[in-house]
């Protein structure tokens, strides 16, 4: 019934047919000829996916001929847009309630005329009552604002929410073509604007980009550009900045020079490619030396607590090593667990907002819920409650093409995409959202932007306490943390 008769919204310059899917996947889909938006709802019950065929209407067609139009002309506004929502959503769901209706009404004459029809009647009313009542519930308790879990986009659509200069050329120009990719981009901007999941409202006081796995590939002119479009405060690399654990490599690339290049604050912790023995902190000693570096672990005894704009960062390295076998012994990362989380411990410093390590097995029991926990390794991007991987920012440089057969849970894998995390916290402390950007071509000089997920920040960290205040400055007050 919603499909034969969909509901149709307008805005000022769209028209929409909303209709529902037929996978119950908590989703509200907008699919265009440059990539799809998606926002998904994190309800408590599995809701029907809706699906959004957006177009220019008609009439705004017409009246843009011969001339250029701009991005901004064409956004909808927020009251336009929870407008629209609203009329979508009550359309279909009356037009749901009407299909059923009508499907029951014709099963149930067909039932009265079998054998003992009035046990039929009953036996049929129950069953279609149910199957009308637990959608129908699903869909009012999850299509809620609140319940805004993830905003994502693909293909070109990534590019819109933070960089409308794409469309510097296209506005130039006068064709169909042109005036149809730029309302899909203006239009996909307005929807991510206005739906991008956040905790609160309170403003913004610290922006992380969370990288990992350089591997000796110098892609800092990447990074530098993506710090400033994205007007990122700080950036945090969970190790595998070398392959072979020699001081060497990263000299010879560039790396050093790169990174004081960035003009942010840098923390970095060790993986198990950044030393050639357990004892070696070569590398721990010449990132030292470049201004705008932190390392979270020194050495053996000494850990540092970052605070920038009042949120705070702590972490330790691996202790394995290039050329070790790549042991399987968990011991080795549980004591580098207990070790870091007893030294904070006994010297009663506040456990960090942001704990920091190589392994994801180092960080799998012993910290609080409140507590972000960030790791790579594995090259693959990944998410579990307040734990989160990060992809590798280079592909994983020569170890990217390492073979995944046979490859064990949890080791090095072949990597195809590249990606990188930026997380935002406000003035109250709290994680409010968590954006992940996945992309390739990286290594041929051509990055493309493949996608953008937007993540509430109560999905990973529950919001921080009323009485915490984060601002000011976002330059890194250092405190040393000593341990036997």
């Amino acid at each position: 019934m919603t499909s034969l008769f969909p509901t149709t919204v307008e805005t000022k310059f769209y028209s929409a047919d909303v209709r529902m899917g037929l996978v119950p996947d908590s989703t509200v889909r907008l699919p265009t000829l440059l990539g799809d938006v998606s926002v998904g709802f994190d309800g408590p019950l599995p809701a029907p996916g809706i699906i959004v065929d957006a177009q220019l209407r008609k009439d705004v067609t017409e009246a843009f001929a011969g001339r250029t139009p701009t991005p901004a002309q064409f956004q909808p506004s927020p009251a336009e847009l929870d407008t629209a929502a609203r009329a979508g959503l009550t359309g279909v769901a009356w037009r749901f309630v009407l299909g059923f209706a009508l499907t029951a009404g014709a099963l149930l004459v067909a039932r009265r005329a079998w054998r003992n029809p009035r046990a039929s009647l009953v036996t049929a009313a129950g069953a279609l009552a149910l199957s009308l009542v637990a959608p129908a519930l699903a869909g009012y308790v999850t299509y809620h604002e609140r319940h805004i879990g993830e905003v994502r986009t693909t293909s070109l659509l990534s590019m819109a929410r933070n960089d409308l200069s794409i469309l510097t050329d296209l506005e130039k120009r006068t064709s169909e073509s042109s005036r149809y990719i730029t309302s899909v981009l203006a239009l996909s901007s307005a929807l991510q604007t206005k739906y991008a999941p956040r905790s609160t409202a309170a403003p913004t006081a610290l922006r992380v980009m969370f990288v990992s796995d350089i591997h000796g590939t110098n892609q800092y002119a990447l990074m530098r550009d993506i710090i400033r479009s994205e007007r990122v405060d700080v950036v945090v690399d969970a190790g595998d900045l070398i392959n072979f654990g020699s001081v060497r490599e990263a000299e010879a690339a560039g790396i050093f020079r790169s990174i004081e290049r960035l003009g942010v604050p840098y923390l970095f912790v060790r993986g198990n490619h950044d030393a050639t023995s357990a004892t070696d902190t070569a590398l721990l000693d010449r990132m030292s030396k470049v201004p705008n570096v932190v390392t979270l672990q020194p050495n053996s005894r000494l850990y540092t607590k970052v605070t920038m704009a009042g949120v705070t960062f702590g972490g330790f390295n691996d202790r394995r090593f290039y050329g070790d076998g790549d042991p399987k012994d968990k011991s080795i990362h549980s004591g580098a667990r207990k070790h870091f989380l007893s030294t904070w411990k006994d010297n009663e410093v506040p456990a960090p907002d942001v704990v920091v390590s190589h392994e994801p097995g180092a960080v799998e029991d012993g910290f609080e819920d409140d507590q972000l926990l960030i790791s790579g390794h594995t090259h693959t991007p990944h998410r579990d409650g307040n734990w989160m991987t990060v992809g590798t920012f280079t592909g994983g440089g020569l170890f990217g093409a390492r073979l995944a057969q046979g490859a064990e849970k949890g080791t090095e894998v072949q990597t195809q995409a590249y990606s990188f995390d930026i997380a935002e916290f406000d003035t109250g402390c709290s994680l409010t959202t968590m954006r992940r950007y996945t992309f390739t071509g990286i290594l041929q000089g051509r990055p493309e932007l493949q996608s953008t997920n937007v993540l509430s920040g109560r999905q990973f960290v529950p919001e921080a306490a009323d009485d915490r205040q984060c601002a000011g400055p976002v330059e890194p007050v250092t405190v040393p943390v000593r341990g036997e």
